[in-house]
């Protein structure tokens, strides 16, 4: 029961966001973005469990960007705004038999308010739609690498579409 309610509730949030923010307006916040760090949030034990590994999932995502010439930078490195690439995988397993998963991706930045410049908050200004499957155990770590890194490009092309390569 609590594995059907589990479900009920990711498939929620994927009504509720599975638009994301990857608008012209969105993109513009990327604009002049010299380096990014990424940040790939802790995983649950089921996600653990199957093999997954936070390791794995940031050396693949760095990898990408150092491939489309986007500086990474390390947590001691800083960029003006401090952006970080937001990367969440949620896991839920049945039996270890089916695996669903969720991912999502967002660029995370230091900003000002418009209306009180003083005021400086964070926030996501560009994020992918949320991304939901479900895959046996088997396949399990290639699906999800693969579709993490699949959020990734959709963050490059961004990038590339308002910082194009001189």
């Amino acid at each position: 029961m609590k594995r059907r309610v589990a479900l009920c509730v990711i498939c929620l949030l994927a009504a509720v966001v599975s638009k994301g923010a990857d608008d012209e307006l969105a993109r513009l916040s990327l604009k002049g973005l010299a380096g990014i760090h990424v940040v790939v949030e802790d995983l649950n034990q089921d996600a653990t469990d199957a093999g997954l590994s936070v390791g794995a999932l940031q050396t693949d995502a760095e990898l990408k960007l150092r491939l489309a010439g986007i500086s990474v930078l390390n947590a001691s490195e800083q960029a003006l705004g401090f952006p970080y690439l937001y990367i969440v995988v949620v896991v839920q397993s049945r039996d270890r038999a089916l695996y669903y998963y969720s991912i999502s991706a967002e660029i995370w930045q230091h900003t000002r308010l418009t209306r009180s410049p003083t005021t400086e908050v964070w926030a996501a200004t560009w994020s992918t739609a949320l991304f939901i499957g479900s895959v046996g155990e088997t396949t399990f770590t290639t699906a999800v690498r693969a579709a993490v890194k699949d959020r990734v490009d959709k963050f490059i092309n961004a990038w590339l579409a308002v910082n194009p390569k001189r």
